[in-house]
This record gives structure tokens, sequence and C-alpha cells, in this order.
């Protein structure tokens, strides 16, 4: 963004929060920029946990998670959340993958083997 601005660049691909984080902060003004498409917005970080965990530890586990408020502080970070919310590989990061596929990436098995595969050598 910062490129733009100072005519380095034309153009740039920028997540939407960043932007208005940049915005938010003072780094940069919104009128400064045209922009040109919004996607829905991607997950920003996420929990996850195996699928056999023994049941009355997955339980404690996730009622601690949702029972867990977030301080002042993390709320101002998380655009006003104030917990943890359940979300879901299939659902919630179904525009993740769309754009991953669309670059030629998968998240499979196969990928994921290959992956480690390389972080071995």
């Amino acid at each position: 963004m910062l490129g733009v601005r100072s005519g380095d660049y034309d153009a740039a691909a920028v997540a939407s929060d960043v932007f208005e984080r940049m915005v938010h902060r003072g780094e940069v003004r919104e009128d400064e920029f045209r922009v040109i498409y919004r996607s829905a917005k991607f997950p920003t970080s996420s929990f996850a946990y195996a699928h056999d965990l023994e049941p009355k530890f997955h339980d404690r586990m996730l009622k601690c998670f949702y029972d867990y408020r977030f301080t002042g502080e993390m709320q101002k970070a998380f655009d006003g959340a104030d917990r943890f919310y359940p979300i879901t590989f299939q659902k919630d990061y179904a525009l993740v993958r769309e754009v991953a596929e669309a670059g030629g990436e998968k998240f499979n098995r196969a990928a994921y083997e290959r992956e480690a595969a390389k972080a071995k050598k």
C-alpha cells in the first residue's frame, strides 16, 4: 500500500482487514486509494484439535475456550469480538481453499504429505 501511495506501484493486493487497520492507525488515508475489489473476509487465526481426542478432555477444552472472555486490549485488536467462537474448515475456510486452488495449491492429504517431505530435507 505504501508503494502504491508513493507511486512505486500501480496497484497492490492487500487484505481488507490490513487496509482497515492501517487507516485506523492513521498510517494511510482511505481516500488515497481506489479499492477495485473486496473479497469476503478470510479467517484471521484459529485453533485446531485432533478429531480423536478423549471425549471428556475434548469437552473440557472447548468449554475453556468458549467460557474465556477477551481482555479490553484483545477486544480492540479483534474488532470488538469478546470471545472465541466455533468455525469449521469445510465452511469457514472455503474462501481460503478457493483462492489457494486458483493459485495451484491444494489443502488435502497429498499436499500435506508433499510439504512434510520437503520439510524433512
